[in-house]
């Protein structure tokens, strides 16, 4: 009976550091995690220029977490998300009035994207060992804008036989509420310190988008003139069962 006593005790015992330190974090701690997938891709681009490595984009917002410990085994979590994207297109194409047939100029398109998410929700832990397992759910507020401005290697005129072209546009921005249920699993490296792998699904998303503008150059026989055009219908979606981190989500997380 003793044995069974001292065997079942050291399975209870919380994991250690050979100092003797505890690995996990308990309540009254506070947590900070940062999303290191975008910043593995992003240095793949740099030491590898490979086209299959993703610069930082949509698709990779950098994410940071904020938990605080209400018990050992609960946690109230903050989530911010944010993202910057952009992209430049030439396209070349013949030079109005040119002698020479084979000269040519670029049309220029450039996109930019960006994102925000704020989030808080509830997690919680299974299990006491290095690696342990947790789930829980969110709440976010998200709003998203992107627009795009065009140049043109030849400029209007009465040499050039387009009438009218778009100059700009910019989208209406996307806003709304997301609802999220997520699961995972951490893994401690060191005492206070894990890397975490995680999959979320939106049960219920709200989007809304606001109206968007177009500006259009024209020219009229003697100058370019510039209108603008405002889309004012508004629209909103409701969305369910909605799958996230298709593309992996790895945070590093640190307790103190």
């Amino acid at each position: 009976m003793a044995g069974i006593a001292i065997v079942n005790s050291a399975f209870a015992q919380e994991p250690t550091s050979k100092k003797g330190t505890p690995i996990l974090p308990h309540k009254g701690n506070w947590g900070i995690g940062f999303d290191v997938v975008p910043i593995v891709k992003y240095a793949g681009n740099l030491f590898y220029d490979s086209n299959n490595n993703n610069d930082l984009s949509i698709n990779y917002p950098l994410s940071i977490t904020a938990s605080y410990l209400r018990k050992d085994n609960l946690a109230y979590r903050f989530r911010l998300s944010l993202s910057n994207t952009s992209e430049k297109k030439d396209t070349l194409v013949p030079r109005l009035g040119s002698t020479n047939p084979n000269e040519e100029v670029a049309d220029e398109t450039k996109t930019s994207e960006n994102s925000e998410l704020i989030g808080f929700g509830i997690q919680r832990w299974v299990g006491k060992s290095r690696v342990r397992g947790y789930y829980g759910g969110e709440g976010a507020f998200i709003i998203e804008t992107s627009k795009r401005s065009y140049s043109y290697g030849n400029a209007l005129g009465s040499t050039n036989p387009v009438n009218t072209r778009i100059k700009s546009e910019k989208d209406g921005t996307i806003f709304g509420f997301m609802a999220r249920a997520f699961v995972g699993v951490e893994v401690f490296i060191a005492p206070k310190i894990a890397l975490s792998a995680e999959y979320g699904l939106s049960p219920l998303s709200i989007m809304g988008k606001s109206p968007h503008e177009i500006v259009r150059d024209s020219w009229d026989g003697s100058a370019v003139k510039s209108e603008t055009e405002t889309v004012t219908g508004k629209s909103s979606t409701i969305g369910y069962f909605n799958s996230d981190n298709n593309n992996g989500s790895i945070s590093l997380l640190f307790y103190f």
